[in-house]
């Protein structure tokens, strides 16, 4: 997502939720989260199902599933308190109907990015998750898998609080939260059949720095290593077809000039890596960049870097996240961009899932949406369509 909205995120949970980020941030005595909503008399968390399931290797997944995009700034959104977030960016709660009017056009898949920090109650023993979210999350992905969905669930805006707290030698922290949030999500989820994919880390990164967005520091991108290993581990232990779920892993800022430091497991048939690619970044994502898709562009180099770091040594890869914002109803330049981004991602077998972030109106914002959420209707199926085709 873009850089400059990460920086408005973190300063909007930073009010939200008093920046209790870590055990060292709470005030003494301030156990549980205040904007968690009270669990009501009686309540019982939803059950799982109880679904068949048919291990999908990283290989297998990535020869079958092809394009989809995200549902983002939804139950992401972090700009209210408890269950309201999910509306509090302006787009309306996820529901069945969504999700079957992207199978019916022909996406495979959808990514339905979460985050989690805002909704955990305990900052100081167990990082417990608010059950009433978790319930909601629930619901949501249900939905999506009863469309016949490959669904992908994250930790999105975790980055924002995990890594700043290395510079102040709080890592055992930032493993502790992200473990046990794996852990409840996990054994939440452990029931559910191979169509349910866990991105363990969005964007994780030296959140703040100036090496953000620039390969980290050493210190930094030792932490995402470990974050990645210790998550990973968390899920396989944590029950049910865990053990051979598909698990999506992600190097330093999710980004491919810097990945040559992520460490992959080998050993596990069940991993894939997660790139997020806004290239050519003058075009796709920078606001004060030109409007126009130049011919001479750097796709191939992108591309070219994933093969020579993950494909070829038989890593399998997929973009989670790319995009083109709309600039001036630049479309014709979208669906150039589109075809291009497709026909390299096809060479190299990477299924991609487009950042839609539900704003069609560049007059309110970074415009990624494709789709409107509330009724329904394709703004920009040609842009679709160059990844259908």
């Amino acid at each position: 997502m873009h850089r400059q909205l990460k920086r408005v995120i973190f300063l909007s949970l930073a009010a939200l939720i008093g920046c209790q980020t870590a055990a060292a941030s709470v005030p003494e005595g301030a156990k549980f989260n205040e904007y968690h909503e009270p669990t009501p008399n009686g309540y019982a968390a939803l059950t799982g199902r109880e679904d068949e399931f048919t291990p999908l290797t990283a290989r297998e997944f990535v020869k079958s599933a092809r394009f989809g995009i995200n549902a983002g700034n939804t139950l992401d959104a972090i700009a209210s308190r408890g269950l309201s977030t999910e509306t509090s960016w302006s787009n309306p709660k996820l529901v069945p109907e969504f999700f079957a009017s992207l199978k019916a056009k022909g996406l495979d898949i959808v990514r339905i990015p979460v985050s989690w920090e805002p909704h955990i109650v305990d900052f100081i023993e167990t990082y417990a998750i608010d059950p009433l979210f978790l319930d909601r999350v629930q619901t949501v992905v249900e939905a999506a898998l009863d469309a016949g969905l490959y669904v992908i669930i994250d930790t999105h805006h975790e980055e924002n609080h995990l890594l700043p707290r290395i510079s102040n030698g709080e890592a055992e922290g930032a493993v502790a939260e992200i473990t046990a949030i794996w852990r409840q999500v996990g054994e939440r989820f452990s029931r559910y059949n191979e169509r349910l994919i866990f991105n363990l880390l969005n964007e994780p990164r030296a959140y703040g720095t100036p090496a953000e967005w620039s390969g980290g520091t050493k210190e930094s991108r030792d932490l995402v290593t470990l974050l990645n290993k210790e998550a990973l581990a968390t899920v396989r232990a944590s029950g049910g077809h865990n053990g051979e779920r598909l698990v999506m892993i992600t190097p330093h800022a999710a980004s491919i000039w810097y990945a040559k430091h992520l460490d992959v497991p080998m050993d596990d048939p069940y991993v894939l890596v997660s790139i997020h690619a806004y290239e050519p970044y003058d075009f796709a994502l920078n606001i004060k960049g030109t409007d126009k898709f130049p011919i001479k562009n750097n796709l191939g180099d992108v591309f070219g870097n994933i093969d020579k770091l993950f494909i070829s040594n038989g890593i399998p890869v997929i973009m989670d996240e790319t995009g083109a914002m709309n600039k001036n109803g630049n479309l014709e330049d979208r669906i150039a961009w589109a075809k291009a981004f497709v026909a390299e991602a096809r060479e190299h077998s990477v299924p991609v899932v487009l950042w839609d972030n539900g704003v069609t109106d560049i007059a309110k914002g970074e415009s990624f949406g494709l789709i409107d959420r509330h009724t329904l209707e394709w703004v920009f199926p040609e842009i679709v369509e160059a990844f259908l085709d």
